[in-house]
This record gives structure tokens, sequence and C-alpha cells, in this order.
């Protein structure tokens, strides 16, 4: 502000308010203004006029805020995209501010503010009070003021909306107790189903394959007797040593499983 209004505190009717070291544009416009006073210069020979001042002071007020505002966006956002890593973890928290639509809540260990949008709030039907920024439930009775510890569940975190939503651990239990139970019957339809189907499967293949070693069993017992029939009709029509001797090449005793109709034929 161009005009000199005095500090009431200090009961100083000239006041001047600048940092230092000089951190500020505004900061360096002052100390040169001191520094020509203090040189004995008067105010008029001073190469910044009232007008200049004032409107140096509007450009230097109106790019400070934006500033200010550009880094709390920053910050909002890197915010998110940390509580992100975070998502589904319970933290304890306390009330920084209570409106109509919820509870703002700072995370005591991330050091982050989420907010508790009273939808969320669902076991009772919530009213404001502005008065006291209070939250009171209609049937519970209970409140949610400033200063109240909570523990809460991060439940998601928008970096493009820079908005961090938070819901009371209970409530989030509660949900994925529900949650829990609508899901249980899907599962176990679906489990037995290709349980049973396998089974009926397996056994299936088990019978097949002790038919199969069955079959198999008696084949080989079917060619070892025709085998020896057939041997003992040549030495009936053609008998003799020579006859004989085909016989014992002809009949394998390690093939023929029937050792008393190999006896016969030797005889």
């Amino acid at each position: 502000e161009p005009e000199c209004e005095g500090h009431f505190g200090l009961a100083l009717e000239e006041y001047a308010h600048f940092t230092s070291p000089i951190r500020r544009y505004p900061d360096l416009l002052v100390h040169r203004a001191i520094k020509a006073l203090a040189q004995g210069r008067k105010a008029a020979d001073y190469n910044r006029q009232a007008g200049d001042m004032e409107q140096l002071g509007k450009t230097c007020s109106n790019h400070e805020r934006r500033a200010e505002d550009a880094s709390r966006d920053v910050q909002a956002w890197l915010k998110c995209e940390y509580v992100q890593q975070h998502l589904g973890e319970s933290f304890d928290g306390t009330i920084a501010s209570v409106t109509n639509f919820g509870l703002f809540v700072m995370l005591d260990e991330l050091l982050v503010e989420g907010l508790v949008h009273v939808s969320s709030l669902s076991s009772d039907y919530y009213h404001y009070d502005e008065s006291r920024q209070v939250l009171a439930g209609e049937r519970s009775g209970r409140e949610f003021s400033i200063g109240d510890k909570v523990r809460v569940t991060v439940a998601a975190a928008n970096p493009q909306d820079r908005k961090i939503d938070l819901v009371l651990e209970e409530q989030a239990a509660s949900a994925r107790g529900a949650q829990k139970g609508k899901l249980a019957p899907k599962l176990k339809s679906k489990s037995t189903g290709p349980a049973r189907k396998g089974s009926k499967k397996a056994s299936n293949k088990g019978a097949a394959n002790k038919g199969g070693s069955k079959t198999t069993k008696k084949a080989a017992k079917r060619a070892a007797t025709s085998k020896v029939k057939n041997a003992g009709k040549k030495a009936n029509k053609k008998p003799g040593q020579k006859n004989s001797k085909k016989l014992q090449r002809a009949v394998n005793p390690s093939r023929v499983k029937n050792v008393n109709s190999l006896n016969c034929i030797k005889k």
C-alpha cells in the first residue's frame, strides 16, 4: 500500500515492512526508498513517484499471488501422486476442518490432507452445525468436530483433480465384509463345477485303462493257445524226427502260459 497508515500495535505513525535479507522485489523497492531518505534526498527527487510505487505494488502483489497459487497446485499434485502408493492403507488422522459436505482430515504420518465425504458416512444421516463447526448424526448423536482423532483409509487419489478421498476405517471394513459376502456363493459354484467334471474324466480314464489291460491279456492268451493248436495239427500230419524238431521250433515255451497243453503236445 503506498499510503502511510502507520502501525496500530507499535503506535507508529510511519511504518514500512520489509524482509532482510531481500527476497522479493517489493522489499528491494522499500530498501531503495529508505536509502534515498537516509542520504538526505527529498521524495520529489526520488526516481519513483507515488503513482509508480502504487502500480509497482499492485503488479508485485498479483505476481506473488500467482506464484503462491502455482506452488500450492504443484504441492497438491505431488501429494496425490505420493498417496497413490498407499491406497487401501489405514492411518491415524486429525480433523482439520468441517464443512457441510464432509471432513478434511490431516494424516498424522504422511502429513497430507484428504476429504471424508459426508456420503461415505452411511451409518447415519449427518447435519452440519455451522456455528459449532460440527457434523452431528441424526439417530446416533455422534459428532465430528475440529481436532478430533479418527482412523481413516485411503480410498482414492487423483493427481489431475488434486483430490484425495478418505473413508473412516470402520466404514471401509463393513464395505469389504459386505462385498465378500456377495462374492462367496459365486466362488463356491465356480470352484465345484470343474472339480466334478475333472473327477468324472479321471474315473472314465481309469476305467478305460483297466478295461484295456484286461483285453490285452485275453488277446495274448488266445494267441498262445492258437499257436499251440496249430503246432499240434502239424505234428499229427507229419510224424518223425524232423517233425519233432519243427514242433520244438514252432512252440516257444516262454510265450505259452498254459504249461499243461504244452506237455501234452510233447508227449
